[in-house]
């Protein structure tokens, strides 16, 4: 079974059944049956407070992923995606795009972590890039990173 949970921590009216949508379809196209995720969307102090914690990054930043069990530990996938609404509007605003599509970025992102994909080099972020868009196109939100061809910067 598939368990998907938003846990809104900001006072935003947010695409809850979209965020969940995009999680639910990137676990079926991975073939991934069994799963508990749960999505926390934070304002930038918590986040930054998170990410110092636990990668002694002294910044905010977009998404965090925590994943807690894989399937090859027993038979799921456990783990935890935190975003940013703070800098999904910040980022929003800069590029001309809409707000609730840079927040389904990040957790589309963090998503794809806890599947295994990385963007530690070139070649593994162009692969990511095209999940992202691909998984976005699908529900509605193209989306063109900007020229210097950076996307979300933490998993």
């Amino acid at each position: 079974m598939l368990q998907v949970e938003v846990i809104n921590h900001v006072a935003a009216d947010l695409p809850v059944e979209l965020l969940e949508r995009a999680v639910r379809q990137l676990m079926e196209q991975r073939r991934i049956l069994r799963a508990e995720i749960s999505i926390a969307i934070v304002d930038d102090p918590t986040i930054h407070g998170l990410n110092q914690q636990y990668l002694n990054h002294d910044y905010p930043t977009d998404v965090l992923t925590f994943p807690l069990e894989s399937p090859e530990e027993n038979g799921q996938l456990v783990g935890d995606v935190i975003v940013s609404w703070d800098t999904a509007l910040a980022n929003a605003e800069e590029l001309g795009l809409q707000p609730e599509g840079e927040l389904l970025l990040y957790v589309i992102h963090g998503t794809l972590h806890l599947l295994g994909l990385d963007d530690t080099s070139e070649e593994l972020a162009a692969e990511m890039r095209a999940a992202e868009q691909s998984c976005l196109e699908s529900l509605g939100f193209p989306y063109r990173y900007p020229d210097d061809d950076s996307g979300p910067s933490q998993g």
